[in-house]
């Protein structure tokens, strides 16, 4: 059994002999997010294969989304873009994302009713957080955050990382995979700007859904994110510039 090499966190053999087509590069932007902190950095963002030592992807589609073949998985994604909103465990959800952004908007005005106590606390926890990171040559401003009003990257990156799990399970062919992608990161460019603000619109619908994590857990979130911008971690965003 080969042995891979380890550079930090992430496995340099395998990048290498799953290196994808220069054509292909720019497709791997969204679902890279959920890929890297899916796989508690194990996994590997800049390929569409995915190695793992501890998680199999068809225990994760199975377990997290009741996923078991692919038409199950083409159900779940058709259901994410077009609705989206706050399901996770078999996608059972109790909100749109019309819903929640217009929670979100009601919020950001100043309606503080329009958030639950735990949402908002969350939130407004992550949004602190984020304020001053350093993104590529800059620095995130509160500005940039409260420009984003809608968790839509929430969703296009969940597609997304279902349809990279449905590839590596056999249950979509190679085509069928670099197709989903090609139609998220379209998605992602008449939306977002650029990365960050898909990064800010995808931790926005993060904290919301996800407002009964553990805090500390959502900010490693945000600090996987912020790792996409690396060289380290092969410039995955560098890649794929959304306008």
């Amino acid at each position: 059994m080969e042995l891979y090499k380890f550079h930090g966190t992430h496995n340099i053999t395998f990048i290498e002999t799953n290196a994808v087509p220069i054509d292909k590069k720019p497709l791997l932007g969204t679902g890279a997010i959920m890929v890297y902190a899916f796989g508690f950095q194990g996994w590997t963002p800049q390929t569409l294969n995915i190695f793992s030592q501890a998680l199999d992807p068809a225990v994760v589609l199975t377990t997290h989304w009741f996923v078991n073949n692919a038409n199950d998985a083409n159900k779940l994604i058709e259901g994410v873009l077009d609705a989206g909103g706050s399901g996770w465990v078999g996608e059972t959800r109790s909100e749109s994302r019309e819903g929640i952004d217009g929670r979100l908007r009601r919020y950001s005005q100043g309606d503080k009713s329009a958030l639950s106590a735990e949402e908002a606390e969350m939130l407004d926890d992550i949004m602190d957080w984020m304020v001053g990171y350093k993104w590529e040559k800059a620095r995130i401003t509160q500005a940039d955050l409260d420009s984003i009003t809608t968790t839509l990257a929430w969703d296009i990156e969940r597609a997304a990382f279902i349809g990279r799990l449905a590839y590596n399970c056999g249950y979509f062919s190679e085509d069928e995979a670099w197709d989903l992608l090609d139609r998220t990161l379209n998605l992602a460019g008449l939306h977002f700007d650029n990365w960050l603000e898909y990064a800010i619109s995808f931790m926005k619908g993060a904290s919301i859904v996800k407002c009964d994590s553990h805090i500390a857990s959502m900010r490693g979130l945000w600090d996987h994110v912020c790792n996409l911008t690396e060289p380290s971690w092969g410039d995955v965003w560098a890649w794929s510039p959304l306008k």
